[in-house]
């Protein structure tokens, strides 16, 4: 932990919060931070059993500025350029999620897949690594998880993207 001399030695924790913030709970990676972050993230449910060199990245997706979700995006077929994973809803999920119910019945309707796109595409939909970098997209989807229990909220996303800051970052593979 860095001490900060503008505030009498008191400890700097900004960049252990950040550190903790981009994990997962249950997520097995290690990171720098002292023995004092490390019963922090413990208490906080994350797992620090396990060390990974590479961490996994985050991606973001934002609509003006607002935090639509999250996902690691866990699955990704470089062959079809695809990407899928677990999104995590953000404040802005609900104000984006009309226009997603659009492609559910879009899939063989040149039509509705149309008005889905423009709609899509009015959102002004961004997607950025952990960083803060944009990532390229040609196509963004979030649906519900046909594989989740009854009832519950759980999402998937998939991204098509030829972006190497999707497909050179790390997984938890």
């Amino acid at each position: 932990m860095r001490r900060n001399r503008a505030t009498d030695g008191q400890i700097d924790t900004t960049a252990h919060l950040a550190s903790i913030s981009e994990l997962s709970p249950g997520s097995d990676l290690a990171f720098a931070g002292g023995a004092g972050a490390l019963k922090s993230a413990a208490h906080a449910g994350f797992s620090l059993g396990a060390t990974i060199s590479r961490r996994i990245v985050s991606f973001t997706v934002t609509m003006s500025g607002v935090i639509v979700g999250r996902s690691e995006l866990e699955g990704r077929d470089a062959e079809t350029r695809i990407a899928r994973g677990r999104f995590r809803p953000g404040l802005g999920y609900d104000l984006a999620q009309p226009v997603f119910a659009l492609y559910d019945g879009a899939s063989s309707d040149a039509v509705t897949l149309a008005r889905y796109r423009t709609a899509r595409e009015a959102l002004r939909l961004r997607l950025t690594d952990a960083a803060g970098a944009p990532v390229s997209f040609r196509e963004l989807h979030i649906e519900p998880n046909t594989d989740a229990k009854p009832g519950a909220k759980e999402y998937v996303i998939e991204i098509e993207s030829d972006d190497p800051l999707i497909w050179n970052a790390p997984t938890k593979s």
